[in-house]
């Protein structure tokens, strides 16, 4: 008997041990290089809803981005768009040139089959004032949802 609640006690506590323990699954190594690999990239951009975010003409936004595993070799990025003459990127900011839909691509300059995407609408007629972003920006980009 004395066993059987000294083999429980072991047990809950190992249990209790690897329930505590934070696996870092995500990892990977390269084994030609003996680096972590980047296994994602967790993209932010304000006022991003859905994967969409609209941009009013001359507006700018600012793509930033962890990579994951936080320790990965190299985490630099790469920012493109299917389409330059709506907008031009210049490092991780992104400025809106002309009305339209473009999608925008933020692949690891690395593993180029690790990448995130969101599309940027940029409404005719919604220009940047400088001021902070209006209703307009939301009823645009759920007519455009619909």
């Amino acid at each position: 008997m004395k066993t059987t609640i000294k083999s429980i006690i072991v047990l809950l506590m190992a249990a209790v041990s690897l329930a505590s323990c934070e696996w870092v699954d995500s990892w990977e190594i390269d084994n030609n290089t003996g680096k972590v690999k980047l296994k994602a990239i967790l993209v932010t951009v304000e006022g991003l809803t859905n994967g969409t975010k609209v941009l009013p003409l001359g507006g700018e936004l600012e793509v930033t981005y962890k990579a994951v595993p936080e320790n990965a070799d190299n985490p630099q990025i790469v920012i493109s768009s299917n389409n330059q003459e709506l907008i031009t990127i210049d490092g991780n900011k992104i400025k809106a040139l002309a009305p339209g839909e473009v999608t925008i691509t933020i692949t690891s300059l690395t593993n180029p089959t690790v990448k995130e995407t969101f599309t940027l609408i940029i409404p005719d007629g919604l220009i940047d004032t400088g001021g902070e972003s209006n209703a307009v920006d939301q009823s645009v980009a759920e007519s455009r949802r619909r």
